[in-house]
């Protein structure tokens, strides 16, 4: 029940597999909060002239401490909050908005969960810090130097929540290159804290120069107070020292959360080739497959093989099943992927065997089967967008009654009355209608009289239109880019599925796949068309297309492209429509 919404209706696999996830990325970043308060406590508790006895000093109170371990448990539910959320901005489906005001005012529970999440982290770990240091000042300044680091995490959060969510709220990235988990953890730690270095010394300055004068001036309400706390700034380095080294810290945790979660999310997933039918009812223990992951990833570190009592299709998932999922969008984006690497890798030969006659077959129409699928509920949404733009309706309709004789209208006998618009002042027309008392009395025109002007006098104001326009005006293309957006793991199969294809010259001895090539080859024509009348679309409307677009005609057209290199010396023994053939004959002295 705890679990969210867009879990709770997925398979049990699926299921099963988001959940081993998020935990593995929770206990990740739970050991990430001990590695950096070690680095913060040696670096003020460490002594030269003792090394041993300090080292036991920092190792007590990083694990065995009563105070520290309350904190680091507190502070687990802030990154286990902030972690979720994440993953459900990750895995939301594309949403249609009509403007910016209804996505900024749809997305403001988010961001304030968000918000949240992250002054949490930043409150705990900077309060954490603060109580292991010692407090100078505190007889000068409201709180010393302790209230100045407590309120700089503050600060701290806020300045990392205006950077990396202030604009948009992001997915995590695709993944180019699948590295191990020990590559990945390696690459990504050192970059982090540099990159957070940079950022803090900014922010340090800035919190620096604002926090310590106005303490000087609640000392001392007048120009020597303020004089007072710019001499702190400069004359003391220790605790401009302290303040940059506790940002740095609380930014790299924060960078270092959201990078593990997306790393872990967006491992490579165990694809095998299977009957969704088999699978979705099928339950797995979350323990066991936990422990069965574990096992396999110990044992490719080791370079062993696999012990027999793990069964490796518990813990693997059908392709079909991954890519058909609903309300998890990065999810299915990842399998997608994930499908195209396989197929296009040396995977491709154990993924799909065309020599195998007693299991080709049954794949083979499986993949067809569900490609076709996609793409046919693709094309209908994408032919529903444009029959609903009014330059396309008439071009139909022309096409229409092309050919047909119009009979002429007949004049109308009747004299047409003019009928008078109503006044667009509000007043005006209250002052037309006054013979319903109910409806428009006195304190009503008085009311709209009031609106009016205040209306008026706005948008006389400097840049209330220019924002009135950018917050309201609806996108032309919202609808278009909508379902593009939704279709954009098409792209990823189309390219796997012809990955089959081009294997299927050589090694498809029985013809199983090659009878398919003409359907192939006009389902590719046809998205081709879809996306160029989208592109005309976008023309004329001015608006603007989203990458899922270039996206899609790209691949597309490397799709047609590597058809037609392979199977163009072999249409005359597959092709049957002599229209399809000089169609593609013409594209290919074109290319």
């Amino acid at each position: 029940r705890w679990l969210p919404d867009y879990i709770q209706v997925q398979p049990n696999k699926i299921k099963k597999t988001l959940l081993y996830r998020f935990i593995i990325a929770s206990i990740l970043c739970f050991w990430l909060d001990y590695q950096l308060f070690a680095i913060f406590v040696c670096i003020y508790r460490f002594k030269v002239q003792q090394p041993i006895v300090s080292l036991n000093e920092i190792y007590q109170l990083t694990f065995y401490s009563v105070y520290t371990g309350l904190m680091m448990l507190t502070m687990r539910w802030g990154v286990a909050g902030y972690g979720l959320i994440l993953c459900k901005i990750h895995n939301t489906d594309p949403i249609l908005y009509q403007n910016r005001m209804e996505r900024w005012a749809r997305e403001l529970p988010l961001r304030f969960q968000l918000l949240a999440s992250i002054l949490t982290i930043s409150i705990l770990s900077s309060w954490l810090y603060a109580s292991f240091v010692d407090t100078l000042y505190e007889d000068k300044f409201l709180g010393g130097s302790w209230c100045f680091l407590l309120t700089y995490g503050i600060f701290c959060g806020i300045f990392y929540f205006h950077k990396d969510h202030g604009m948009s709220l992001q997915r995590f990235p695709d993944p180019i290159v699948h590295l191990s988990l020990h590559e990945s953890l390696l690459d990504m730690w050192w970059p982090t804290l540099k990159e957070s270095g940079k950022e803090a010394l900014i922010s340090t300055i800035i919190y620096s120069l604002l926090y310590w004068p106005w303490m000087g001036y609640l000392v001392s309400p007048d120009i020597p107070g303020v004089c007072l706390g710019l001499q702190f700034v400069i004359t003391e380095p220790e605790l401009f020292f302290r303040a940059w080294l506790l940002s740095t810290l609380i930014l790299a945790k924060l960078h270092l959360v959201r990078r593990l979660y997306g790393l872990i999310m967006q491992r490579q997933l165990p694809l095998i080739v299977a009957s969704p039918r088999l699978h979705e009812k099928q339950d797995i223990c979350l323990y066991n497959l936990i422990k069965g992951h574990f096992q396999q990833w110990l044992c490719r570190m080791r370079m062993k093989p696999l012990p027999l009592d793990i069964d490796l299709k518990s813990l693997s998932l059908p392709y079909t099943l991954a890519l058909d999922v609903s309300k998890v969008y990065g999810f299915r984006m990842l399998a997608a992927r994930d499908f195209y690497a396989a197929m296009s890798g040396d995977f491709c030969l154990e993924f799909y065997d065309l020599n195998n006659l007693a299991n080709i077959g049954n794949s083979w129409a499986l993949l067809r089967d569900f490609t076709f699928e996609k793409v046919d509920e693709f094309l209908a949404r994408m032919e529903s967008c444009m029959r609903a733009d009014p330059r396309e309706k008439i071009c139909n309709l022309l096409k229409q009654n092309q050919g047909r004789k119009i009979r002429p209208s007949l004049r109308s006998m009747v004299v047409k009355t003019i009928k008078k618009s109503p006044p667009k002042c509000s007043t005006c027309r209250a002052l037309l209608y006054k013979d319903q008392p109910e409806e428009y009395d006195w304190i009503f025109i008085i009311k709209q009289y009031v609106k009016d002007f205040i209306r008026n006098m706005l948008e006389r104001l400097p840049g209330i239109s220019t924002a009135h326009r950018y917050l309201f005006q609806e996108d032309p293309l919202n609808v278009l880019n909508y379902e593009l957006e939704s279709a954009e793991h098409i792209a990823w199969i189309l390219q796997g599925l012809i990955c089959v294809c081009l294997r299927s010259l050589k090694e498809d001895l029985y013809g199983i796949i090659q009878r398919d090539i003409p359907r192939i080859f006009e389902t590719l024509l046809k998205i081709e068309e879809q996306l160029i009348r989208a592109k005309a679309v976008q023309q004329r409307k001015r608006g603007t297309l989203c990458g899922s677009h270039e996206l899609m005609m790209l691949a597309v057209k490397r799709c047609l492209y590597k058809m037609l290199v392979t199977f163009a010396p072999h249409f005359d023994f597959m092709m049957e429509q002599s229209l399809l053939q000089k169609t593609l004959e013409y594209r290919m002295e074109n290319l």
